[in-house]
This record gives structure tokens, C-alpha cells and sequence, in this order.
């Protein structure tokens, strides 16, 4: 089984591999949040923050640049003109607006050389030049992702779901997501009614779930993952508040990611998962959530967008076959002690 990985007192999922593979290291400092661009090296990250728009913006503008590269040693004119405006479309699709601070400025300042290249690259009248400008524009685009912080992404080789089930068991999990997407909704509005409902008809669909379509390992993986929902919905179903309501929260949320994760369920339109460090007593928690600005559910109106997004959900991975060990090994809490951790919330509040 894959290792459980830790950050602080809270779990890190194995997916969220993918978000530290192309944003700076993430760790946990005194309760708060630093980013480091390598491994012992803090970076000054005040007024900086990553959006993911952004890192995909930029990520395109590079597959941009390695296109026309491709295109210039293939040599064929009408191929990388193409490519050329289509590197420029790229250049001017990235969003200066989602920067701020010192990303902004940074941006600013690489934006030029960028600009300068592109300028170049047009006016190129030959085949060798035009590719000593190419590689050129791939030098400034590296040291955007260096001054930024955008770690480089590692390729993973794609792979089927770890466990396969027909399409109508899997759109079947994807109703039951939505519906628990109306829970953190309902939470972030610090809506009680309307997260109760939300709850009721989430349970019900984990009810309606049709196990007979799938059998063996599948199900079995299923029946371990369904019973850790369908007990965290119930200790919100039980809960007194809404206060003690989130309390089940993160534990219902790694349930859910962890299946939509190994039956490689990609929701459309696509569900964020975020976080916040102050969650659950300083704990840190996650939560999934429809669209990419934080909507925090654990303190609701009085701190909506503290948090921040890790990545989108249900991309399949490289694994051994067997479901995530995000929460067994003590993480795992019995009836008697949801009722324990009920009795003695407290307020969910920022110290």
C-alpha cells in the first residue's frame, strides 16, 4: 500500500503530489503556512500567491514554445508559422490580473524578455536562427517558472483507474458528489437547514449506490470506502450545529477522494479540493468544492476565502492496486469517538 504522508497533524493525499510537483514546496510552520522553491530554501512569498490559472496559463505558453520547436525542425514554413501565432495566442492569453505583489512584478519583468523573443521570432529569416531564438524564449520561460517557484512537473505514465466498474455505477458516484458538494455549499454559506438536506440526499444516494454491478476487489474497495461515508454523513446527520457538523467534514472528504481517485472518476464541470490550516483546531482540513475560488466551509462568512486550492479531483495515478491508506493505521475514528470529538468542539474560530 502507498505510505500515509503527513503534513502537521493533517493527511496530505497522495494527488496532491500533483499540486506540490508544479507549485513550491508546502509545509507547515508554527501553525503557518511557508512556501520554499527547493527543499531548505524559503522563499519570500508575501503578496505572492500561486493562482492555478496562472500555472496553467504558463504551462500552455510552454507547450506553445515546444511546438514551434518541434515545428522548426520539421522544417516546414506554413507548420511553424502556425505555431508561431499560436505561441503568441499563448503569450497574451496569460492573465495578468490573477497576479499580485511580487508575482506580479516578477511577471512583468520576464513578460518583456518574452515579448522581445516573440517580437524576434517573427522577424527570423532563416531556419538556424529562428531556432537559436526558439531555444532562446525556452531559457526565459525556465527562468520564469525558477523566479516564480513553479516546480517542474513530473511525467507520470498514465494508467487505467485501479479499479474498473460499469459506467452507470460510475455516474451514479458522480450524483453522490454533487450532492456532497451541496453539503460544503450549504456549510460555507453557514447555511444549517440547507446543509442538513444536503446531507439527507447524500445519504441517500450512497444508499441507492447499485453494488450488484460490481463484485470481487471493486466492491470490495467500495464497501471499505462507502462505510467510512456513510458513517461520517450520519455524525453529521447526528451532529448539534453546524459547528459540530464540520467536525465530520474532513474525514467524509477524504472518503469521497479517495474513490473518485482510484475508480478515476474526472468530474465535468471539474471539483477543487482545498485547504485550510486553521480547520479543526490549527489541524488543517480538506474540503471539495465546485469551481476554484476558495469557499471556505469550516468558518463559513466570517473567514470564506481562508484556504487555498491543491488541485483538481479525480485523476487517475500510478499505484499498486489497492485504495489509499489516507485513512486507516489510527486515523480512523469509532462511533464512540465522533461523539467524543462532538462533545468537546469548540468555537471555529482563527486563534
Amino acid at each position: 500500500p502507498r505510505p500515509v504522508l503527513r503534513w502537521g497533524a493533517g493527511r496530505l493525499k497522495p494527488a496532491v503530489l500533483l499540486h506540490l510537483n508544479s507549485c513550491p514546496f508546502l509545509s507547515k510552520d508554527g501553525g503557518k503556512l511557508r512556501a520554499m522553491t527547493s527543499p531548505g530554501k524559503e522563499a519570500d512569498m508575501s503578496g505572492m500567491q500561486l493562482d492555478l490559472r496562472t500555472i496553467d496559463q504558463i504551462t500552455a505558453l510552454e507547450a506553445a514554445q515546444t511546438v514551434l520547436s518541434e515545428s522548426v525542425t520539421a522544417g516546414d514554413r506554413a507548420v511553424i508559422q502556425e505555431a508561431i501565432e499560436g505561441l503568441e495566442s499563448s503569450f497574451n492569453s496569460v492573465d495578468m490580473a490573477l497576479m499580485k505583489g511580487h508575482m506580479h512584478m516578477t511577471w512583468m519583468e520576464y513578460a518583456m524578455r518574452l515579448r522581445n523573443d516573440l517580437v524576434e521570432i517573427k522577424g527570423a529569416q532563416s531556419n538556424d536562427k529562428l531556432a537559436s531564438l526558439v531555444d532562446g524564449m525556452a531559457q526565459n520561460l525556465a527562468l520564469v517558472r525558477e523566479k516564480l517557484g513553479i516546480k517542474m512537473p513530473v511525467e507520470e505514465p498514465f494508467t487505467a483507474p485501479q479499479y474498473q466498474a460499469p459506467e452507470t455505477f460510475n455516474d451514479q458516484i458522480a450524483e453522490l458528489s454533487e450532492a456532497y458538494l451541496d453539503i460544503t455549499s450549504a456549510l460555507a454559506k453557514d447555511d444549517v437547514t440547507a446543509a442538513r438536506t444536503a446531507v439527507e440526499r447524500t445519504l441517500t444516494s450512497l444508499e441507492q449506490m447499485p453494488v450488484q454491478l460490481i463484485e470481487g476487489e471493486t466492491e470490495n474497495a467500495w464497501v471499505e470506502q462507502s462505510t467510512l461515508m456513510g458513517e461520517w454523513l450520519k455524525a453529521m446527520q447526528d451532529a448539534d450545529g453546524i459547528d459540530k457538523m464540520r467536525l465530520s467534514l474532513d474525514s467524509l472528504t477524504d472518503a469521497l477522494a479517495n474513490t473518485l481517485e482510484v475508480f478515476g472518476i474526472s468530474p465535468d464541470p471539474p471539483i477543487y479540493e482545498a485547504h485550510c490550516p486553521m480547520a479543526l483546531d490549527g489541524k488543517g482540513a480538506e474540503w471539495l468544492q465546485r469551481g476554484s475560488e476558495v469557499r471556505n466551509p469550516y468558518f463559513g462568512q466570517s473567514m470564506l476565502s481562508c484556504g487555498e486550492v491543491l488541485r483538481k479531483v479525480g485523476v487517475p495515478h500510478a499505484g499498486t492496486g489497492k485504495m489509499p491508506d489516507m485513512v486507516h493505521g489510527g486515523e480512523k475514528k469509532d462511533s464512540a469517538a465522533m461523539t467524543h470529538a462532538g462533545e468537546h468542539a469548540g468555537d471555529m474560530s482563527h486563534e
